[in-house]
């Protein structure tokens, strides 16, 4: 219950964010497939691998735009950076599509990914990924195709690019209700919990708590906190 309120000062705007912030994710690793959550098929909706490699900057850049125009930012040149810069480190992105348009994407990290809640201005933490361990995140759908079943068969189609030998883990905002019960439905269960807070002194912190973190390393401005399992609360501090 505090967690809930401090959550929705936070997101007020009461006070500003260098006062005061709060924010919680959720982790969350993939076990096996609801086949129920796949029994409704979205009509035309095709999904893509997409590998830069075979692409040329004309084409590359065609494609930023797109999932620009897809998500709708208004800070056009930050996600074209942050895109861009997926692609550079050899992420793997995914996208869908209604016919033509694009209508969602997702992004898979097998090294490390960075959770950030400022858009990677200040307040960021660093994962390091155990072997064969794929991170999806950044992910998108646009409004008009949500709950309409185009998530489970995305998300599916997704994992299934990878050897089942992989341990399949992802996050969501701990308000966004809609993500995580998608999430649940298809067959993911939660793991742990982090939480960025903020106070007057601008000291940040992180707090996991779960039962596993499921081997990921957590970096906080470039130290190593090696957490293989978390039993209780843990309050880590940024320096």
């Amino acid at each position: 219950m505090a967690s809930k309120i401090l959550s929705r000062i936070s997101e007020s705007r009461l006070c500003p964010n260098n006062l005061f912030y709060y924010h919680s994710i959720v982790g969350l690793e993939f076990k096996t497939f609801n086949e129920k959550c796949l029994q409704r098929k979205p009509l035309n909706i095709t999904f893509e691998t997409i590998d830069q490699r075979t692409m040329n900057p004309r084409q590359l850049d065609h494609l930023l735009n797109e999932l620009i125009f897809a998500t709708g930012e208004d800070s056009v040149p930050t996600q074209r950076e942050i895109f861009s810069n997926f692609f550079k480190k050899g992420n793997t992105c995914f996208i869908a599509r209604k016919e033509d348009v694009l209508i969602g994407y997702y992004w898979a990290f097998l090294d490390h990914h960075i959770i950030t809640y400022d858009d990677y201005k200040s307040k960021n933490l660093f994962l390091e990924l155990p072997e064969k361990t794929v991170f999806f995140g950044n992910g998108f759908i646009r409004p008009a195709y949500r709950l309409k079943g185009v998530f489970p068969h995305f998300a599916s189609y997704c994992i299934k690019q990878f050897s089942p030998e992989n341990r399949f883990v992802t996050a969501t905002d701990i308000e966004n209700r809609a993500s995580f019960n998608s999430h649940q439905r298809l067959g993911y269960f939660k793991t742990f919990q982090l939480t960025c807070i903020s106070f007057v002194n601008f000291q940040w912190h992180f707090m996991a708590s779960g039962n596993s973190t499921c081997g990921i390393k957590f970096h906080l401005h470039h130290k190593t906190c090696a957490m293989p399992k978390v039993s209780a609360n843990m309050l880590l501090p940024l320096s």
